[in-house]
């Protein structure tokens, strides 16, 4: 893990710059698939932040919401903090969110959002136990890829090194390693595009 964060830390600086033009359309698009599970969402977590590219999405979507954005790389939330400077962001692991362990549902999630991160997760079942302990019943886990799961494998092994062999799972597989978290898997899409997933917390 601290070889995996290194990497995060090293390349923040130049994140912005190493992406695509077209990438926050296509993220935008990919996000208003599923606009009405945002908007109806109070308190969401979104782990991964990065430099930020979902904050004023998730933000102009879901206005009444709590967000909280998260990452494992410092140099990655200070690109963020810059960027936007009254967003909630804390540096967290998401195989160990630091969140209240306690039952009362108003320190709890009804929306995670995970895009870009979960083939850099160091233990992905302890990952979706850790969101799942933190949603409230009947909240939903997203899953989101804005490119297809080939395509994010390919470049993850032409990257090498630390994040070479951070790939997404199959549909299958990433369908059982969810249910196996204790959550409800309502989809997985394994697109020529996109990839998306969805885990829910059943009701209690």
């Amino acid at each position: 893990m601290q070889e995996k964060r290194a990497h995060f830390e090293k390349i923040a600086q130049d994140w912005d710059a190493m992406q695509s033009p077209e990438r926050p359309q296509d993220v935008r698009v990919m996000l208003s698939s599923h606009l009405p599970l945002i908007r109806q969402s109070t308190r969401i977590l979104e782990i991964g932040t990065g430099t930020g590219l979902l904050i004023s999405m998730l933000q102009a979507l879901a206005p009444q919401a709590y967000l909280i954005s998260v990452d494992l790389a410092h140099a990655m939330l200070l690109c963020a903090q810059v960027k936007y400077p009254q967003a909630s962001l804390l540096q967290a692991d998401a195989c160990h969110l630091p969140f209240a362990r306690d039952n009362h549902l108003e320190t709890k999630f009804d929306l995670m959002v995970c895009h870009n991160t979960f083939p850099h997760f160091q233990d992905p079942l302890q990952a979706l136990a850790s969101m799942k302990e933190k949603l409230r019943p009947g909240g939903r886990v997203l899953i989101l890829h804005d490119r297809s799961r080939l395509t994010v494998n390919a470049l993850h092994q032409r990257i090498g090194g630390a994040i070479g062999e951070d790939l997404l799972p199959a549909a299958a597989d990433l369908h059982a390693l969810i249910e196996q978290a204790g959550l409800a898997c309502l989809a997985v899409e394994d697109g020529l595009e996109c990839f998306h997933a969805i885990g829910r917390r059943p009701q209690e």
